[in-house]
């Protein structure tokens, strides 16, 4: 009986980890604002905890807390014609705002990323990357 039970209990586990994420809440095959707005508090802070580990980079070092990123990233959503863009984009543009970028600078970053052009390897535009100007 025990083996009956935890045959069933690893068969459900494994049906509830392989749900798909709908089309509309990816872009580009990454999770984007759509998919961000309908989680709940833990599973946004969970995600940025997820990906600072493994960007493994000191953006939230001295810096915000995963609870004022979550919020500043569900605001940047807040704007319907944000919805498509990349969750790892509203992070780094968040950052970028928190740091002090101007209003031009988080408008052209945000304007870039609603293009579609995200891809891993080019999270920003070049003129956006800290250290460049």
């Amino acid at each position: 009986m025990k083996l009956v039970l935890s045959s069933v209990f690893v068969l459900f586990t494994a049906s509830l980890a392989s749900a798909q994420i709908p089309d509309s809440q990816r872009s580009s095959n990454i999770v984007n604002g759509r998919w961000w707005i309908v989680q709940d508090s833990q599973t946004q802070v969970g995600y940025l905890m997820g990906f600072e580990d493994g960007n493994n980079d000191a953006l939230f070092a001295n810096s915000a807390t995963y609870g004022e990123v979550a919020r500043g990233v569900t605001l940047f959503y807040r704007e319907p014609a944000n919805g498509r863009i990349p969750l790892p984009a509203a992070v780094f543009i968040f950052f970028r705002k928190f740091h002090g970028a101007t209003p031009a600078e988080i408008e052209s970053m945000t304007v870039w990323a609603r293009t579609g052009k995200y891809v891993a390897d080019e999270k920003c535009p070049p003129s956006a990357k800290p250290g460049k100007q």
